[in-house]
């Protein structure tokens, strides 16, 4: 609980200081979208590490395994994207959503890499708006489980989206031989090192704009719907629905 605690008080300082800076109205910050993450993997993989790291700026280096499930929570400002290596559509989805807010809270589920756990794990899932597998390239029993990490959460979602993470790249291991091997090709994936402190922050500001891409596809598409049935309610009062006398001249 300490740790929660100190994380809550770490995110109303940013507030805090946000709206001081920014002159912001406080009800500024209830429409703050939340999105769930939830890190997923082996054990030792390094998934706690980076949390650890990015919440906290702090390195592990006496390793302690995750009891089952832990969370912490973290403000993030989309304006950090802005200076980033953009595509035109990726801009355009980031400025969308800057017309709204500037920021998002991000929730993270450390979850724990042992097997006993996992039955345990699948009620902590769900909603998930993206789940993150990190994969240890030093370990050369991974390959042992992360066909089941996709399995488990298929049987939970449709059409689950998948960030993969490549840890401890400060060993030069081979990433393009993983990717081509266990047909990774087809999600992102970022590669990252907890002990050099190298492209963590990179992977969090993937982490946002994939987040800020799904929910700006996703009002898009209600959008669409949502015109779609206004139509149709307009078409069925004209063409007779809802007056018997009315004739339809539409195809």
């Amino acid at each position: 609980m300490k740790k929660l605690s100190e994380d809550l008080t770490n995110n109303n300082n940013y507030i805090n200081e946000y709206y001081n800076k920014n002159k912001c109205s406080k009800d500024y910050f209830k429409n703050i979208e939340t999105f769930k993450i939830v890190f997923i993997g082996n054990s030792c993989s390094g998934k706690t590490s980076i949390i650890e790291k990015y919440i906290n700026n702090i390195i592990i280096k006496n390793h302690y395994t995750t009891i089952c499930i832990d969370f912490k929570s973290k403000i993030y400002d989309i304006n950090n994207l802005l200076n980033k290596n953009l595509s035109h559509d990726e801009k355009i989805f980031v400025n969308n959503y800057l017309k709204e807010n500037e920021l998002i809270k991000l929730q993270i589920w450390d979850t724990s890499g042992c097997p006993k756990y996992r039955n345990l794990i699948k009620y902590y899932i769900k909603n998930t708006d993206l789940f993150i597998l990190v994969i240890d390239i030093t370990d050369n029993n991974f390959s042992n489980n992360i066909m089941s990490y996709f399995e488990d959460i298929d049987e939970l979602y449709d059409e689950p989206e998948f960030l993969i993470v490549f840890n401890k790249i400060d060993n030069n291991q081979n990433i393009i031989n993983i990717i081509s091997l266990y047909k990774l090709d087809k999600y992102d994936h970022v590669e990252i090192s907890c002990f050099d402190n190298n492209n963590i922050n990179n992977l969090f500001d993937k982490i946002s704009l994939l987040l800020i891409k799904k929910y700006m596809t996703n009002i898009e598409k209600n959008k669409i719907n949502d015109d779609f049935l206004n139509k149709k309610k307009l078409r069925n009062s004209i063409c007779g629905v809802c007056c018997s006398n009315s004739k339809c001249y539409y195809v």
